[in-house]
């Protein structure tokens, strides 16, 4: 008896994207959107309102129909995020942030002695060196006071804590990081490409979208117990330079 070849699909494989410029032009500066739960392509048809018949012998039956290309949609579910694929899930433009070390100095004015928690004006603190006087000029008791949140700067001034001024002095550690404002951006056009096989057949699988916007849909959970997924969005355009809107190869 011959053996049944195998025709189910299980899909494997990378996702990349490269960005178009500001003016148009294609970049060909590709990166990997890392590990990806679903790269999903739906090509869709609109029917056109049929003729209906209103005739006896057939009335209200459709007589003449017809079916026409309508826009594609690409759907695409990241776990990996890394800060271009934070910058895509919050419609956000990606820049760097850097910094050396800085000293500061302020001032805190509590009149309630039930403990207050104040934001510093910078973030990032040296616990190392760091100091809190009162109006006096004099250190006041390290267990009056907590740095709760070095990262963020805040400090807790505990309830035993007098009312009054304080003074708030240290340093700032080097900062080397990405910073994203949300929604300052409106999508990401992008080319993307899909390379992987079939795992059922080990037979290779690949997809260009030429053109397309990607938009975030869903939010973002930080507080997510399970691995976060963000979900992106776009429908397919047609490339003039390359001639389609999406192009799928697939090894026979």
């Amino acid at each position: 008896m011959a053996q049944k070849q195998k025709t189910g699909f299980i899909g494997c494989g990378n996702v990349r994207v490269a960005p178009y410029n500001p003016d148009g032009s294609f970049s060909n500066q590709w990166y990997e959107l890392g590990e990806t739960k679903k790269y999903e392509l739906k090509e869709n048809v609109k029917e056109i309102d049929p003729i209906i018949s209103n005739r006896c012998e057939s009335k209200g039956q459709a007589v003449e129909t017809l079916y026409i290309n309508d826009v594609g949609e690409l759907s695409i579910d990241v776990q990996s995020m890394f800060s271009k694929n934070l910058a895509l899930l919050f419609n956000a433009e990606l820049e760097k942030v850097t910094g050396s070390v800085d000293a500061f100095s302020d001032e805190i004015t509590t009149t309630d002695t039930t403990g207050v928690l104040a934001k510093l004006s910078l973030g990032n603190i040296d616990p190392a060196g760091f100091t809190v006087k009162d109006n006096s000029g004099t250190d006041v008791d390290p267990a009056l006071w907590e740095l709760v949140d070095s990262k963020a700067g805040f400090i807790q001034l505990k309830d035993s804590i007098p009312a009054g001024t304080y003074t708030i002095a240290g340093n700032t550690l080097a900062v080397d990081k990405d910073r994203m404002v949300g929604g300052s951006a409106v999508g990401k056009r992008v080319r993307v490409m899909f390379s992987g096989m079939n795992f059922n057949t080990k037979k290779h699988v690949e997809n260009i979208v030429a053109d397309v916007t990607l938009v975030p849909t869903g939010g973002f959970d930080f507080m997510a117990s399970q691995y976060a997924t963000g979900a992106l969005t776009g429908k397919p355009t047609v490339n003039k330079e390359l001639g389609f809107a999406t192009e799928t190869t697939v090894a026979i």
